[in-house]
């Protein structure tokens, strides 16, 4: 069973690569209703991803946008733990 909140270390890169993963990223309740801009939880995203995933992010990775943040607030996730394990399902380490 998947922990309900995944580690900021490591597993969000992984996530990020994996097809839906960065809407995933860009919309998963608690940061997405964080009361910052766009731009801010943007920016607060990439650092989280560069400093703690700079390992685990694919190659050729391009920073989430603030029109990707904007999006993933209008359309509230219904069950993000089952889909972020339909995007895991997509992982083969």
């Amino acid at each position: 069973m998947l922990p309900e909140v995944p580690s900021l270390r490591d597993e969000l890169g992984i996530i990020v690569g994996l097809p839906g993963g960065r809407a995933y990223i860009a919309g998963v309740p608690g940061a997405s209703q964080a009361p910052v801009s766009d731009r801010s939880l943007a920016d607060i995203t990439n650092w989280v991803l560069r400093t703690f995933n700079a390992r685990t992010l694919p190659d050729g990775f391009e920073p989430i946008t603030a029109a990707e943040i904007r999006h993933g607030r209008r359309h509230v996730m219904k069950d993000p733990l089952k889909l972020r394990k339909e995007i895991w399902s997509h992982y083969a380490p």
